[in-house]
């Protein structure tokens, strides 16, 4: 088999307590003891799974994973971890956003294996969570190699920050957590404040509900205080997206401010995380 460097950081971030894979593109990555293979005669959940270790070396452009087969079969990539289960599900869009009363959630799911659902979770500190929907998979005995969409509506969101994460459970209820936190901020007069992903790698998405037109000035700043990047716009009523690409700054905790018309609306914290 061979995989990019890409394909693990990939994993890494969406493998819960499973043990990461390579971090970096190098022999002497101390993660390389981790890559596990499981080979299935058909579908993931309908075969005899068999784990394999393989052999591993980076050629300096991918990696190149060996191992003996003795037939046509389907092959999983994942770490060693207690049931030696590949990572179920491929999460690739996670965000939410405010309606009148509510906060409306979204995830897109792509290579989805031996699933069987989703606990959606909120909190209001960013630190202790709880199930509040079981989100059944969509997809047919769990399998699925294409892209399927999921919706929640939370109807109970409270004024302030509301946290949403989301855990996957596989149909062996082996669980892994998304790494990806949606905050949803909102503000007394029926403004909202959405911020996603977090942790983010390259770009941090904004979407801003205002009742009325006005001035918006984003600040990033690292945990001296220093901006390290500001962005200033004029909202129009109804929902604005904006984009601030954070791929220039150093992995790190950064707070962001969020100022209408020159009056401190929001404060949260940001994760950059390659």
């Amino acid at each position: 088999m061979f995989l990019t460097q890409n394909d693990f950081d990939t994993y890494n971030l969406n493998n819960g307590s499973f043990p990461d894979l390579p971090t970096i593109g190098s022999n002497s990555d101390p993660n390389i003891p981790n890559i596990r293979i499981t080979k299935v005669s058909g579908a993931l959940g309908s075969g005899v799974p068999t784990v394999i270790t393989p052999s591993s070396f980076w050629n300096g452009t991918y990696w190149e994973l060996s191992f003996q087969v003795t037939g046509f079969s389907q092959f999983y990539f994942h770490s060693v971890n207690p049931g030696n289960v590949a990572l179920p599900a491929t999460i690739t869009h996670f965000a939410g956003q405010k309606s009148t009363t509510s906060n409306l959630l979204s995830w897109i799911k792509s290579q989805e294996q031996n699933n069987d659902h989703f606990n959606l979770q909120y909190s209001t500190d960013g630190i202790n969570f709880e199930t509040i929907a079981n989100v059944k998979t969509n997809a047919q005995q769990g399998n699925s190699a294409i892209d399927l969409q999921y919706h929640y509506e939370h109807l109970t969101p409270r004024f302030g920050h509301n946290y949403y994460r989301l855990q996957q459970v596989d149909i062996d209820q082996h669980s892994a957590i998304h790494s990806q936190v949606v905050d949803i901020i909102r503000g007394n007069d029926q403004s909202a404040l959405s911020v996603y992903p977090n942790p983010a790698r390259d770009i941090i998405h904004l979407e801003l509900n205002v009742p009325s037109a006005q001035n918006t000035l984003i600040k990033i700043m690292d945990m001296s205080g220093r901006i390290v990047k500001q962005v200033q716009v004029i909202s129009q009523e109804g929902i604005n997206q904006y984009e601030v690409s954070i791929s220039d700054l150093a992995n790190g905790l950064y707070t962001f401010q969020l100022y209408k018309n020159q009056t401190l609306a929001y404060t949260g914290k940001i994760q950059k995380q390659d």
